[in-house]
């Protein structure tokens, strides 16, 4: 037998073809071939690959170091914004009946969600009652009820947010019935 390229010719018997020779194992050297190339394709790109990744992490790892590394901060005090003259609060003061002038004790607790507890008569002892409430262009408005009466009472009062005061009118339902007075506590 002589090697010649990729298989062995009998010589002795030309007409037998050699076993590299036939269409499936020509098939399988050009596959075997391709898969070599891949290989080494693939470990081509694994160098680049593992050399892109070591570029990343050292840049990663610049880049946390100058993060974390940090100059001297100066501290300045927090500065805490001045209290707004808010309606929300306590209120205390006079009601009257009629055209008299306040002279029994009234009171407001006015919370920020719009509830509204309102305290009359006796000061040491005083009736209680709730409510709510709405300001609008300086106008506080507001209806409450003393326990399980039914009777609804109603008011009305100019908001001065400067002197600190409410002075308006209280009713049942729509009728009016009294004025009052407030300064904020």
């Amino acid at each position: 037998m002589v090697l010649i390229g990729r298989g062995f010719v009998n010589q002795d018997c030309p007409s037998v073809k050699p076993l590299f020779q036939t269409a499936a194992s020509d098939r399988i050297f050009v596959l075997s071939n391709q898969i070599n190339q891949l290989n080494n394709l693939l470990f081509t790109n694994q160098k680049i690959m593992k050399s892109l990744s070591l570029t990343i992490m050292a840049i990663a790892v610049l880049f946390a170091a100058t993060t974390f590394v940090s100059c001297k901060k100066e501290t300045t005090p927090a500065v805490i914004p001045p209290v707004a003259n808010t309606i929300e609060g306590s209120w205390k003061g006079k009601y009257g009946t009629g055209n008299e002038a306040p002279d029994e004790y009234f009171a407001f607790t006015i919370a920020k969600n719009g509830e509204l507890s309102v305290f009359s008569g006796n000061e040491n002892a005083p009736t209680s009652a709730k409510g709510t409430w709405t300001l609008e262009d300086n106008v506080l408005k507001g209806k409450y009820k003393y326990g399980n009466l039914f009777i609804e009472y109603t008011f009305a009062a100019k908001y001065d947010a400067e002197a600190k005061t409410l002075n308006g009118s209280w009713g049942i339902g729509d009728k009016e019935s009294g004025t009052f007075s407030l300064d904020k506590k």
